[in-house]
C-alpha cells in the first residue's frame, strides 16, 4: 500500500441486483456499503442495467444513505449484439463514476459485471461468490465454463459459505486467494422490540396462534414444496390442541428454468387449507422486519443455499430457525441452540420439528434469544464490514510489498 489509512479507501461495490429488489444479494450489498461507509471508506455502489429506451440512458445518483449509488442505464437497441452492449456498459460507467479511480472494485453478481469490473481503474479486484447457481454450474460438466468465467477477473474471491469456498477452489482458483466471510444483517433494523401485532391484525392472526413463516422466493432451489407438503401432518397432529398458522412470503415473477412458482401455487391450491395457509407474495424490504416479528418460527426448507440473509434477519428478530443441512445454513443455525437442522427434501422431518416447537413456547423463546445474541455478535454489518475491510487492506499491503521488493541480484 501507499500508506493510505484503511478507513480512507475508495471502494466500488458493483451489483446488478440491488435495492429495492428483494433477495439476499441486494440486501448484502446495501448492508456492506453502509458498514464500510461508517468505517470511513468512500463507497460507490454501481448498479448496471439496460434499457430499451434511449431517453432513459445515463446514470442516476443518490448519496442519501451515506454512500453514493449510481444506477446506470445503457441503451441497448433490440438487435444490438451482446458484445457491443457490454462495451457500452463499461464506457457509461467509466464516464459516470470512474474518473478518480478506486482502490478496490468489488462485484457481487456474476456474468457481465465481472467484465465491466475488469475494465474499471482499480488496484484490487474482489468478487463475492454469493449464488448457489455457481454450485449448480460447478457440478455440471456442461456448465463448468460458466463457473470458471465468474472468477476470471478476480484477485480475491469471498464466499459466504464453506461449500461455496470449496467449489471455488475446485474450479482451480488459488486456495490462498479464497476467503470465507459470512453474510451480515442490520441488527438495528431487525430486532426483538418490533410490534408483532400490526401484521398479525392485518392477516387476522389471533394471539394464541403459532405462526410458521417461510420467507423464500419461489425458486426450485428454495424447497418450498417440501415445507408445504409438511403442513397437513402438522395440522392433523395438533388438531384441537394448538392453532398453527403458515405464512409464505416470496414470489418469482420470471419464467425461466429456476422458477418454481407454477408448482408452488398448484400445491397451495391442491392442499386447500383455507386461512391456515396464507401466501402473501412479494413483501417490500422495509416491511420484512414487521413480518418476521409477527412470526414465532422461521422455516428455511432450502435444497441449496449460500448463507440465508432471511435467516439472519429472523435471528436478529429473536426468532428460532428450522433449516435444512445444506450450504451455509448449518453455519448460522446452531442445532438445538438457535434453531433446528433437518435433512433436505424431507417433509416428514419438517413436520416433526414444527410440531415439537409448536408445543414448546419456552423452547422457542430460549432459541430466539440465543439466535439474537449470535446475530449481534457475529453477523452485524459493522462486524462483517470490518472483516471485509481488513481483507482489502491485507491484500493491498501484500501487493505493495511485492511491487517494492528488489529483484534477485539487487536489481
Amino acid at each position: 500500500m501507499t500508506g493510505k489509512p484503511a478507513g480512507s479507501l475508495r471502494i466500488c461495490l458493483m451489483s446488478s441486483d440491488y435495492l429495492p429488489n428483494a433477495g439476499g444479494i441486494a440486501a448484502h450489498v446495501a448492508g456492506l456499503a453502509g458498514g464500510l461507509a461508517r468505517a470511513g471508506c468512500v463507497v460507490t455502489v454501481v448498479v448496471p442495467g439496460a434499457t430499451r429506451s434511449p431517453c432513459k440512458a445515463g446514470a442516476t445518483h443518490d448519496n442519501s444513505v451515506g454512500f453514493r449509488v449510481f444506477r446506470t442505464r445503457t441503451w441497448a437497441p433490440p438487435l444490438v449484439g451482446r458484445l457491443w452492449w457490454r462495451r457500452a456498459q463499461v464506457e457509461g460507467i467509466r464516464r459516470a463514476v470512474a474518473r478518480e479511480g478506486f482502490d478496490v472494485c468489488h462485484w457481487h453478481t456474476p456474468g457481465a459485471d465481472a467484465q465491466i469490473a475488469s475494465r474499471l481503474p482499480a488496484r484490487l479486484r474482489v468478487f463475492t461468490n454469493h449464488t448457489s447457481q455457481f454450485l449448480e454450474w460447478a457440478a455440471d460438466d456442461g456448465s463448468l465454463w460458466r463457473a470458471r468465467q465468474c472468477l476470471l477477473s478476480a484477485e480475491i474471491v469471498i464466499c459466504p459459505s464453506k461449500e461455496l469456498a470449496d467449489a471455488t477452489i475446485s474450479m482451480g482458483f488459488p486456495p490462498e486467494s479464497v476467503r470465507h466471510l459470512p453474510n451480515g444483517v442490520d441488527t438495528e433494523r431487525f430486532h426483538p422490540g418490533i410490534d408483532r401485532q400490526e401484521v398479525r391484525r392485518r392477516l387476522a392472526i389471533a394471539e394464541d396462534e403459532v405462526v410458521f413463516l417461510c420467507p423464500r422466493r419461489l425458486e426450485k432451489k428454495n424447497g418450498v414444496p417440501f415445507w408445504l407438503r409438511a403442513i397437513p401432518a402438522v395440522l392433523a397432529e395438533l388438531e384441537g390442541d394448538i392453532k398453527p398458522r403458515f405464512v409464505l412470503i416470496g414470489d418469482y415473477p420470471g419464467k425461466d428454468e429456476y422458477s418454481d412458482r407454477t408448482n408452488v401455487l398448484a400445491i397451495i391450491h391442491e392442499l386447500s387449507l383455507g386461512e391456515r395457509l396464507q401466501w402473501i407474495g412479494h413483501v417490500p424490504p422495509e416491511e420484512m422486519p414487521k413480518h418476521l416479528a409477527a412470526a414465532d418460527v422461521c422455516v428455511l426448507p432450502s435444497l441449496m443455499e449460500a448463507t440465508s440473509i432471511a435467516g439472519l434477519e429472523a435471528m436478529a428478530c429473536a426468532r428460532p430457525l428450522i433449516g435444512t443441512r445444506v450450504g451455509g445454513i448449518p453455519e448460522i443455525v446452531e442445532d438445538g441452540s438457535t434453531g433446528v437442522l433437518v435433512p433436505r427434501a424431507d417433509s416428514a422431518a419438517l413436520a416433526e420439528t414444527m410440531i415439537w416447537l409448536a408445543r414448546d413456547p419456552d423452547l422457542r423463546g430460549r432459541m430466539g434469544e440465543a439466535a439474537r445474541r449470535r446475530a449481534v455478535s457475529e453477523f452485524g454489518w459493522d462486524a462483517v464490514a470490518a472483516r471485509t475491510l481488513a481483507l482489502y487492506v491485507e491484500t493491498l499491503a501484500i501487493q505493495a510489498q511485492s511491487f517494492s521488493s528488489p529483484r534477485p541480484g539487487g536489481r
